[in-house]
């Protein structure tokens, strides 16, 4: 009877229920994923949305609490640390992660990124990473223009010419390099002992003079102090001893350039008497200007003399190196005349920018600078529940960024095991804690160049397959240090490591590959070309202007032009028309603006006499211009009429005074000596015509000829002019020793006067630079060159040469097995390096275990009580107020102790000067006024009510 009234009221109340939802169109669903009314429990729906859960081992909808079983996480790849559905991180990847390189931030297999090391390159001036081949833009940095090796990596490139002042110079301006090939110095004359170009000194000849009274040098014209002139009579202009003309009767020559104008000094003119040869000097053309290839040219091409230049940079300063976070900004002009690059230091780094206080990554585009933060985190609430295998996991959400952290709660239930497989639980169907039965290993999938080998076994109980790494991945191979494609036909193609002598160079060192420009920089001459590949720069000329070039004229339009600012290249254009010429007025031919010819013609006159004829000369004739008085001229009728003469020996008519040869009288004149034989003249004779005085001369003793030099051979030892005597040089001797930079240098020697030749020629090579050892840098033979030392390393990660022991820094930590601050290659503490817990009071590393001392954190509720992990902190006590004892000072607790009388005052404690919770005693038995317990005066009086003088 009770059970039929049970199911009656259950039968009714389910009626009511449907009553309630039926035909009312009214049913409720927890979420828009629910399926079933939550009113009626039978309606079904189609769902609204997808169920939303917070991992794929999350078996509870967080919208509708529908149960589903858990599924599969799906990972990138072997090496994934994270599931690529839900996020969560799994205990342990099956495989490293694969890096093309130390530089390589992202994983090839599954794209996880990692913060990669910095390029590593072998020198300053190294174009391409060691491990990546990135690119980067160096200069090499040389000592001077003459310089050929890179005072940093040795790198060679083909320097400037050296300069020397003259041809002669035995130093470059520029280095100090000896000139391997000096031109002869330059000497006016063999008695000269300074050069004319270098002003070197030299042993020279001693002067050469006619006599003892011929006071300048016949080589030289050096003047000397002699004695005076003997003469005959007060008439006589030759002196008796050497027959020099006196003072005041030379006959001088035309001036002619004795030392020509320079930028330091002005032309001297000299003429030497026709008879004597006495020389007389005049100061000539003025000093010469110097003479620069451009406005910013240091250095004189006439002369060498240097001067300060100011170069004119561009207007702006335009940016070299960007400013990023960290970096300040690099600005740099050139100047417009000669190129030459000036730098500053432009906008100030700009320091990094979060989103919020939780961002740990800069915003900055380009920047990928991490900071480490403190998350502003909530209370701890349950965020999936304990399992048969799972602990209880809590989390709390920072309020900031909504970052999350989590900790284990209530322990896991434990597995229950399944009959039908050994390791999964009846319950969960997770693993039981049971061990299979396996066989032996063997491999399931071999090894390539990215993965290890995949060992499994099977379980001959259940077939469950357990696997293992086994041999690791091989790694790429490629034909050559430059090939690009992995030999083992994988499909992987690297950025080959090509080898440059630096920025400029285009063509690879090893393999001849053709790189394109790493960056156009414009040409100086031309802003469009650059001037690493000649291609187009990409840069426009920046022009200015029009002005005119070359004004109009009579003929010629005008010529304007405009120049580019950056590098100086010109165009032109046509002006305005040319002028047409202007007849001058004192000649109708002649245009009056440009003197060339103007086009019009002449209107002359009739012909009169100019000239009457003369001895030689026919009658001139002459006609005028009625315009512009131009005369025309012609030779007339009247013709030329003979000369007429005082004497047989006179030569010059006396009427037109032109000169005639004649035949003088010498008969019975003796000949007498005029001029001494020389070197390379005969003897002068000289006799004086009876009639007139005229004197005739001719050749007496031959030339006496040149005498060779004790020093030098091929030059006379008497007038110090080329002997006309070649040297006779022997067979190639050493003049230089060969060194590790220069070949040995040979010269012949001649055998009579032992000078050398300025031809030569290479003998033994120069020296191979020599090292103590393998990995030696300095050459021990001439201490000056410097390599790289061609250390050998067992791999990448091998920080100990093979040849000499020298260590090096770690291209790459990896941390230690069982420690995370120690590298596994170079047995350093890894710079940054930390050990990595799950929380604040973890004392186990996640990575290696190393443990470590607790670092708790008081709770702001109880501060004796860590707040990360709910332990009493050892050592740990409250800390009383100093204004309420009572009360601890860090957190809400209270401190455990109670208020304590004061000595001095019992209503007021101790230790706070808070009310003690005490009142004050009357000490009745000696003075009720005050406390018996601290004496303290009660602010109260004596009572004497039976008035008998004591206080009752």
């Amino acid at each position: 009877m009770k059970r039929l009234l049970f199911c009656t009221l259950t039968v009714v109340l389910m009626l009511f229920v449907l009553a309630s939802c039926f035909g009312t169109e009214s049913h409720k669903y927890k979420s828009d994923c629910a399926t079933v009314c939550t009113d009626c429990g039978i309606e079904m729906r189609e769902p609204l949305a997808e169920h939303t859960y917070d991992s794929c081992s999350d078996v509870e909808c967080n919208a509708c609490g529908e149960i589903r079983k858990a599924t599969e996480h799906e990972y990138a790849g072997a090496c994934a640390e994270a599931c690529s559905l839900c996020g969560e991180k799994r205990e342990t990847a099956d495989a490293p992660h694969v890096f093309d390189s130390p530089c390589d931030s992202e994983c090839n297999v599954c794209k996880a990124t990692r913060a990669a090391s910095e390029h590593v390159y072998q020198t300053d001036c190294d174009t391409d990473c060691e491990f990546c081949g990135a690119l980067r833009i160096t200069e090499h940095k040389y000592t001077n223009d003459c310089d050929k090796d890179c005072n940093v990596c040795s790198a060679l490139r083909i320097p400037k010419a050296h300069v020397f002042t003259y041809p002669c110079s035995l130093t470059c301006n520029v280095c100090g390099a000896e000139n391997p090939a000096p031109a002869a110095c330059q000497y006016s004359y063999a008695c000269d002992d300074d050069c004319n170009l270098c002003g070197t000194l030299r042993n020279a000849d001693a002067h050469v003079y006619d006599h003892a009274c011929d006071a300048d040098c016949n080589v030289c014209g050096e003047v000397r102090a002699v004695n005076d002139h003997t003469y005959d009579d007060s008439c006589d202009a030759d002196c008796n001893a050497c027959g020099t003309l006196r003072e005041g009767v030379h006959a001088f020559g035309a001036w002619r350039t004795k030392t020509p104008a320079s930028c330091t000094s002005a032309e001297i003119l000299a003429r030497y008497c026709a008879d004597c040869g006495a020389e007389e000097t005049k100061e000539g053309a003025s000093t010469l200007d110097h003479i620069y290839t451009n406005d910013c040219d240091v250095q004189c091409d006439r002369c060498g003399a240097k001067r300060e230049i100011t170069h004119t940079y561009d207007a702006d300063f335009k940016v070299y190196v960007p400013v990023s976070c960290t970096t300040a900004e690099i600005l740099e002009r050139f100047c417009s005349v000669c190129g030459a690059r000036e730098t500053k230091i432009g906008q100030a780094a700009l320091g990094h920018t979060y989103t919020n206080t939780c961002d740990t990554t800069c915003d900055r585009e380009g920047c990928d600078y991490v900071r480490v933060i403190t998350h502003t985190f909530g209370e701890w609430e349950t965020k999936s529940v304990e399992n048969c295998v799972d602990d209880e996991i809590e989390h709390r959400i920072c309020s900031v960024c909504g970052a999350e952290e989590t900790r284990v709660g209530t322990a896991a239930l434990g597995h229950t095991p399944l009959e039908t497989d050994c390791e999964i639980c009846s319950v969960c169907g997770e693993a039981s804690g049971f061990e299979h039965s396996f066989g032996a290993w063997e491999t399931k999938t071999p090894e390539d160049c990215y993965n290890d080998e995949i060992e499994n076994r099977i379980c001959s109980a259940c077939g469950v397959e357990e696997t293992r790494t086994g041999t690791a991945a091989h790694g790429h191979a490629y034909v050559d240090d430059c090939d690009a494609i992995c030999e083992n036909g994988c499909g992987f193609e690297r950025i080959p490591p090509h080898v440059y002598d630096g920025v400029e160079d285009l063509v690879c060192n090893e393999c001849g590959h053709n790189r394109e420009c790493t960056g156009h920089l414009p040409y100086v001459n031309d802003c469009t070309i650059c001037r690493i590949c000649g291609e187009a720069s990409g840069i426009e000329h920046a022009f200015g202007e029009w002005v005119t070039k070359t004004a109009e004229n009579c003929t010629d339009a005008e010529i304007e032009h405009r120049v580019c600012d950056e590098c100086g290249t010109e165009e032109t254009r046509t002006g305005t028309a040319a002028l047409g010429h202007t007849p001058l007025e004192t000649d109708c031919e002649i245009c009056s603006v440009c003197g060339q010819a103007s086009g019009f013609e002449h209107s002359f006159g009739a012909w009169e006499t100019k000239t009457p004829a003369s001895c030689t000369e026919d009658e001139i004739e002459r006609q005028i211009c009625s315009i512009c008085h131009k005369e025309a001229t012609r030779i007339g009728d009247e013709k030329a009429f003979n000369h007429s003469y005082d004497n047989n020996c006179d030569t010059t008519c006396n009427t037109c005074g032109a000169a005639r040869p004649v035949e003088h009288d010498f008969e019975g004149v003796e000949w007498t000596e005029k001029t001494p034989a020389d070197c390379n003249n005969a003897q002068i004779l000289a006799r004086k015509c009876l009639e007139c005085g005229a004197e005739e001369t001719k050749e007496g003793i031959g030339a006496l000829g040149h005498t060779p030099h004790a020093d030098n051979c091929t030059v006379c030892a008497r007038c110090g002019q080329p002997s006309e005597i070649d040297h006779e040089f022997g067979d190639w001797v050493t003049k230089s020793e060969a060194d590790c930079y220069n070949a040995e240098i040979l010269h012949k020697v001649c055998g009579k006067c032992g000078i050398a030749s300025t031809e030569t020629q290479e003998g033994k090579p120069a020296l191979k630079h020599t090292y103590t050892d393998a990995c030696d840098a300095i050459c021990d033979l001439c201490n000056t060159f410097e390599r790289i030392p061609p250390h050998e390393y067992a791999d990448e990660h091998d920080v100990s040469c093979e040849l000499c022991g020298d260590v090096r820094a770690c291209t790459g930590h990896k941390h230690l097995a069982n420690n995370c601050l120690v590298c596994e290659y170079c047995g350093q503490a890894i710079p940054g390096a930390e050990h990595t817990y799950s929380f604040i009071c973890d004392t186990d590393c996640d990575v290696c275990g190393t443990t470590r001392e607790a670092s708790h954190a008081p709770s702001a509720e109880d501060c004796t009580v860590c707040q990360y992990c709910g332990e009493t902190i050892p050592g740990a006590a409250h800390v009383a107020l100093d204004t309420d004892c009572t009360v601890c000072a860090n957190c809400n607790a209270g401190t455990g102790k109670a208020h304590e009388a004061d000595p001095t005052n019992c209503v007021v404690c101790k230790h706070c000067g808070k009310a003690s919770g005490k009142t004050h005693t009357p000490d009745t038995a000696v003075n009720c006024t005050q406390c018996e317990t601290c004496g303290k005066n009660l602010g109260t009086s004596h009572t004497d009510a039976n008035a008998d003088g004591y206080c009752d």
